[in-house]
């Protein structure tokens, strides 16, 4: 494709005033300028079809992967090969504003000693999430300059944004600081354990619940079960992409002339995950997670190291709210039949919702007794006792206030029912999410309650 540059704009204009003023003076120049025009004009043509094929031997490659963090300057790196004959070069990409902030083009100096050369375009990524970019738009000047040779290039590669960590781990810091022993740092663990050991003959003081019935009747004497403290455990996140996942965190306002997305409840969750995750593999445990809404969307089975911690990073960073319900019953069938050993299953959702929190306590039956649930909801802003805000100062808050009182009492009784049955339920606020959730592992890690 051929566009007209701004030389040949602006000597069109003047070839064509200084005529029209000769031909006003003097009527005898009219042809001359009408000779002198078409010599331009042939000029201009000659040069387009001298330089239709200027753009012909430039070859654009990029990774196949990029990786940027949300909110955080990046930079896609392409090859340009073939471009040492050009002037300049002009690239330029059509990225989705609402994923990717950069600058429209990029401009190249081809060297003429080089076959490729390396362009960085600078991208900041606004949204968490996946961007295929299939096509670049690449522009020369002709040969005389007169004109704009373009055209589009194929390019096949995927940039993906990620979750930004870097405010939640300034928060847990001292979670990560190394302090020459395996973990955070050492704590006391509370209790004898629950992993068995070894055998030994019975000794005075072993109490009877640690006698082993079955081996004393095989020996003839007393024989008692040794047990040690668990070292690795499975932990578990359970993410709720379903559609209250998409309301918006309370406290993402977002600021003037801010272009950053307001972070969801979704958000929130993914974040807080990668954070446990963090802190889990420096405890020496296991860490998985799985995403849900009326089915599985995604799981990765428990294991440790900085691979696997990438591996749960992919399966989450692209994740969206979908608009539908969740489903408990598929949800907590699908971890019975795959998690085998017991695990602490840390499950992030919703539940004020009286439908969602009844098919929950309905289907927990099918986990009793069989892993460790702790289940943690954001608050929503409006709900708390009611006169533990601030004074009222319309009609619509005085109603606002009552309907967020009821549905704190709501979710009281919903935590005295799901403690009954073995699980906690946190009601967090938003900026405490992901440490609170961290706190409580590294309580139950302590008690063992595992």
């Amino acid at each position: 494709m051929m566009a007209p540059a701004d030389r040949l704009i602006v000597w069109a204009g003047v070839i064509g005033l200084s005529i029209s003023i000769a031909a006003a003076a003097m009527p005898g120049l009219v042809w001359p300028g009408v000779a002198l025009a078409a010599v331009f004009a042939a000029i201009a043509a000659a040069d387009a079809l001298a330089s239709r094929r200027r753009l012909r031997d430039v070859k654009v490659s990029a990774p196949a992967l990029t990786r940027i963090t949300k909110g955080q300057p990046g930079a896609l790196s392409l090859e340009v090969a073939g471009a040492f004959r050009l002037p300049s070069l002009t690239l330029g990409f059509a990225l989705p504003p609402e994923f990717v902030t950069s600058p429209e083009r990029a401009q190249l100096v081809p060297a003429r000693d080089c076959e490729h050369q390396q362009v960085m375009w600078p991208c900041t990524g606004i949204k968490r999430g996946r961007v295929q970019v299939d096509r670049v738009y690449l522009e020369a000047p002709s040969k005389l300059r007169l004109w704009l040779c373009r055209c589009e290039a194929d390019l096949a590669t995927e940039i993906r944004i990620y979750p930004n960590l870097v405010r939640e781990r300034n928060r847990l810091a001292g979670y990560f600081l190394n302090r020459g022993a395996p973990g955070l740092h050492a704590q006391r663990l509370i209790g004898k354990g629950r992993e068995l050991e070894k055998l030994r003959d019975y000794v005075p003081g072993d109490l009877y619940e640690d006698v082993y019935w079955k081996a004393t009747a095989r020996r003839g004497r007393p024989i008692s079960k040794v047990y040690q403290v668990e070292r690795t455990q499975e932990v578990y996140v359970l993410i709720d992409c379903s559609r209250l996942s998409a309301r918006i965190a309370d406290h993402a306002t977002p600021t003037a002339g801010s272009t950053e997305n307001p972070a969801s409840h979704l958000e929130r969750y993914i974040t807080s995950a990668l954070i446990l995750g963090l802190v889990a593999e420096r405890q020496g445990d296991f860490f998985g997670v799985l995403a849900f809404d009326d089915q599985v969307r995604s799981f990765v089975r428990a294991r440790s190291g900085s691979n696997h911690y990438a591996m749960c990073r992919d399966a989450l960073f692209g994740l969206q709210p979908n608009l539908v319900n969740p489903d408990f019953s598929n949800l907590f069938s699908f971890i019975r039949m795959r998690l085998r050993r017991r695990a602490l299953l840390v499950i992030l959702t919703d539940l004020d919702d009286p439908l969602l929190s009844e098919q929950f306590v309905q289907n927990l039956r099918i986990l009793q007794g069989h892993h460790l649930v702790q289940v943690s909801l954001l608050k929503p802003p409006t709900v708390g006792p009611l006169f533990s805000q601030p004074d009222a100062t319309s009609a619509d808050a005085v109603y606002d206030r009552l309907a967020g009182h009821i549905q704190w009492r709501l979710l009281r009784e919903l935590r005295h029912v799901l403690r009954r049955r073995g699980v906690n339920l946190a009601l967090v606020d938003n900026e405490a999410l992901t440490t609170q959730i961290v706190n409580q592992y590294l309580q139950i890690k302590q008690r063992q309650l595992l």
